[in-house]
């Protein structure tokens, strides 16, 4: 169903010198760095910037006086219909590295796109839903009612979201749906995202000797800690890159049925030259199907960092040390337990250190946590209504795709309403998610205001025929 008048709306709202370009500068302005304690008046700031944003829509707003304040709004439009929750995040991640631009956090408009750290992710994106809301209301149409809940500490695991949730129950309506816009296209393609992976931060500390000692007296003569850990973690994986952990893929279910159906479809669309000129390096595969597989559909293993070894200058410090902390990322997928996983990594490099050394005068200790996956039946009224909406609002069917990044905010949102949540993509991979020159294309912003009006407003409609 086409909406009289949607067109001519995003064409005035949405572009260069536009209040869309405005108020999107207003939100990018405030470097809400949830990564950084310096920044926390900044969390505040940018709530209390999207809470005008959102009273001018017509929502009633509150914000939490916690560390990571979440904002809540609420716009009643029928008592008779249910409730919808909308999920954003105005945190971002830090900006630290060189950009064309002098500022970040001081947005440039340049070739129809806007610049500037949380642009795309996930500024944008969310103000996008609010010009749709305010189109439909404008023009009378119909219009679930709608909960905002905006939080700010995504970019940093979401911790504390799901204490939050039950912290402060009695501010929230019980919903029928969840609609999040904090994902990616599939190339060029329109994308619904029904499953994300997990992230599971570990640090694996090796401690073995009580102090660090020369290495031209005992280089040889005693083993690196540091050489016996990285030895161990690379047992972790086969020539291929397969992860040969026992027990790490317990729990992992095959796609089958439409799902895989869906994955096959993408495969079919997927650009791997685009892929690989993203990536900025050469790729494991060249099959659409295994990059897919091992970028979406299972968990990796990788080394992100190291702590407790010398790093303060150009030379090496001559001495062998007596204690190594390697941090660890595991993407984790439906259905694998975290506290499992790190229970077998740690039962696996206990194996290995033990067997490198000989002995067992050593500690080892694998400690962390992080978010949990995410999947959604495809086959639910709200994903369908989306299907139709991407098909009006971009002009295209969407992919139904995995997603290989985290939304830690999801699993306790499932758990808070037990509803369906409906993950809408507006970004394009060229957008730069955490990346230098991180932007939002207006073309893609119009689009998404178009995909989310006729979003709410089906559901609206769904809801009434069924009244």
């Amino acid at each position: 169903m086409k909406l009289k008048g949607l067109q001519e709306y995003t064409d005035s709202a949405v572009g260069e010198g536009k209040e869309f370009e405005e108020q999107l500068r207003r939100l990018v302005s405030v470097p809400s760095l949830s990564k950084e304690e310096n920044h926390r008046a900044d969390l505040r700031r940018v709530q209390e910037t999207m809470a005008d944003i959102a009273g001018g829509v017509g929502f009633e707003t509150w914000i939490s006086d916690d560390e990571f304040p979440i904002l809540v709004g609420k716009l009643q439009t029928n008592p008779n219909l249910p409730w919808l929750t909308i999920y954003n995040h105005m945190d971002v991640q830090p900006a630290e590295e060189k950009w064309e631009i002098p500022d970040p956090f001081d947005p440039v408009v340049r070739d129809g796109k806007i610049i500037g750290r949380g642009s795309t992710d996930d500024k944008g994106p969310a103000l996008t839903t609010l010009h749709a809301i305010r189109f439909l209301r404008s023009q009378d149409l119909p219009l679930p009612n709608i909960q905002l809940i905006y939080e700010t500490e995504e970019e940093s695991g979401s911790s504390h979201f799901a204490g939050y949730l039950e912290k402060y129950r009695d501010r929230m309506e019980e919903c029928e749906s969840v609609l999040v816009s904090d994902t990616i296209f599939e190339g060029k393609h329109p994308a619904l995202s029904y499953k994300l992976r997990g992230s599971l931060d570990l640090v694996a500390t090796l401690e073995y000797g009580d102090k660090e000692i020369h290495s031209g007296l005992y280089g040889g003569a005693v083993r690196n800690p540091v050489n016996v850990l990285n030895r161990a973690i690379a047992a972790a994986e086969d020539d291929q890159g397969n992860v040969v952990i026992p027990g790490f893929h317990a729990g992992i279910k095959e796609m089958e049925g439409r799902e895989l159906e869906e994955f096959q479809r993408v495969c079919s669309e997927f650009d791997v030259a685009a892929f690989r000129k993203a990536a900025a390096r050469p790729l494991t595969s060249d099959d659409p199907a295994e990059i897919l597989r091992r970028s979406l559909h299972q968990p990796t293993f990788e080394i992100f960092g190291y702590d407790h070894i010398h790093s303060g200058s150009d030379r090496p410090k001559s001495a062998v040390p007596c204690k190594v902390a390697v941090k660890l990322s595991v993407r984790t997928v439906a259905h694998q337990k975290p506290d499992h996983l790190r229970e077998v990594i740690d039962v696996f490099l206990q194996a290995k250190v033990r067997e490198y050394l000989g002995h067992d005068e050593f500690t080892l200790t694998v400690e962390g946590q992080g978010p949990l996956p995410f999947v959604v039946d495809v086959d639910n009224p709200f994903i369908e209504q989306a299907r139709l909406a991407c098909r009006e609002g971009f002009g295209a069917d969407p992919l139904f795709v995995a997603c290989g990044g985290t939304i830690g905010a999801l699993p306790p949102l499932q758990d808070r309403f037990g509803a369906p949540i409906v993950l809408i993509a507006q970004s394009l991979l060229e957008d730069g998610y955490h990346e230098p020159n991180e932007s939002f294309r207006f073309d893609q912003a119009r689009g998404g205001v178009r995909t989310m009006a006729h979003y709410l407003s089906s559901i609206a409609e769904l809801r009434l025929k069924s009244a």
